[in-house]
């Protein structure tokens, strides 16, 4: 067991230090690489910002602008969304958790890998729509923003993480882990 918990701590460091590379030191080595990334997360938040404009233009009567990285409703109230609010650390804990975890085929990680990136970016979009609500006909957007919302993105990413553990690792092979020692 002591293996297993040494191998896996040491996997899950491992990724997130490679992942702290893709993320932040690599920009530091290749002003280009911050280009790329940018670019990436610039994808994500047009993907976010328009959805969301679309769904509220839909869904009221007010005219939702979109200036680079905020949106601005008809009233002159907005939101602006950050590099953090785009999802992608907790996005990369979760593909992390996935990966590092022994015990699972190859096989199930290549679909449920993109399938829980797919889910919490969805929950990302319903976020910003319900925030933009929040804006547009309460006061609470802070408490949403920071705690609601929050709890929520970090339970679905514990909840997938659960089932992945629940239905998809071998449970024999952890067993087995556990018996050699």
């Amino acid at each position: 067991m002591r293996n297993l918990i040494i191998k896996t701590g040491i996997r899950i460091l491992a990724l997130y230090c490679l992942w702290l590379l893709l993320f932040k030191g690599l920009g530091f080595i290749s002003p280009s690489y911050n280009s790329i990334l940018q670019k990436f997360y610039n994808l994500i938040l047009n993907n976010l910002l328009h959805t969301t404009q679309y769904v509220i233009e839909r869904t009221t009567n007010i005219v939702v602008s979109i200036n680079i990285d905020s949106l601005i409703f008809q009233d002159h109230s907005g939101m602006k969304i950050n590099d953090d609010c785009l999802g992608v650390k907790l996005i990369s804990i979760f593909v992390i958790l996935i990966i590092a975890l022994p015990g699972a085929s190859v096989k199930n990680k290549l679909w449920y890998i993109p399938s829980g990136i797919a889910l919490l970016h969805l929950l990302n979009i319903i976020r910003m729509i319900v925030l933009s609500y929040t804006i547009i006909y309460s006061n609470y957007f802070d408490f949403m923003h920071q705690f609601v919302f929050r709890i929520i993105l970090y339970a679905a990413t514990f909840g997938l993480w659960f089932i992945w553990i629940k239905y998809f690792i071998d449970q024999e092979y952890i067993k087995n882990q556990f018996s050699r020692t």
